[in-house]
């Protein structure tokens, strides 16, 4: 079935159907021979695929090139962990670590809101502070001015407040507060509330 598929890309199938074409003309073919009927070849195939296959075998080396896919696998594979390795021993972004602590090809959040919360980076005092554009990282009500205070404590944003999980259990909210439709929707009021009140949260 492989032979007759012209979709395939196997090195050994098309170093087998080049075979097959300078025998063009000449009797010959293949069919399916079942096995354990007493044929010597296929008995012989049979007792030398079983001796191959045994733990103490040593045969000879035989060099199979490596398919495009199987290489295309490694290849991602080794990115993938190196950016791992590198994303757990990063001293940045460890506000979006407490959430996205495992690297994927597949997160995507297309709304800004949520990006400026997973980010840290947004209509916050303590981010505003870090790039010059305040005197202090102080929110009005005195607390530092980042994602999780609004989140958790200030309260002039009660209204958007979460519950704040315990020590122990604050990966699994993390974890669970990007993936939850209602979560995410409320922290987006909350970004789009503080966007739109900046003035009135940033202390003096």
């Amino acid at each position: 079935m492989s032979l007759s598929s012209p979709k395939h890309t196997s090195k050994i199938l098309q170093d087998i159907l080049l075979l097959f074409s300078k025998f063009k003309g000449s009797y010959g073919g293949i069919s399916w021979v079942k096995a354990h009927v007493g044929i010597s070849g296929n008995e012989m195939a049979d007792s030398l695929a079983k001796q191959a296959a045994s733990s103490n075998f040593q045969g000879p080396y035989i060099n199979v090139p490596m398919s495009k896919s199987y290489i295309k696998s490694l290849v991602s594979k080794f990115i993938l962990e190196k950016w791992q390795s590198s994303w757990n021993n990063s001293e940045k972004g460890r506000h979006t670590f407490l959430f996205l602590p495992k690297v994927s090809t597949s997160h995507v959040y297309n709304n800004f809101c949520i990006n400026m919360f997973l980010t840290n980076r947004g209509p916050f005092p303590a981010f505003l502070h870090s790039i010059g554009k305040l005197n202090t990282p102080n929110c009005v009500c005195s607390g530092i001015g980042d994602a999780m205070h609004y989140v958790f404590h200030c309260p002039l944003t009660e209204m958007f407040h979460f519950t704040k999980p315990l020590e122990n259990l604050e990966p699994f909210w993390f974890s669970a507060v990007i993936k939850h439709k209602a979560s995410l929707n409320k922290l987006c009021r909350l970004i789009k509330w503080l966007l739109d009140n900046e003035i009135f949260i940033q202390s003096v």
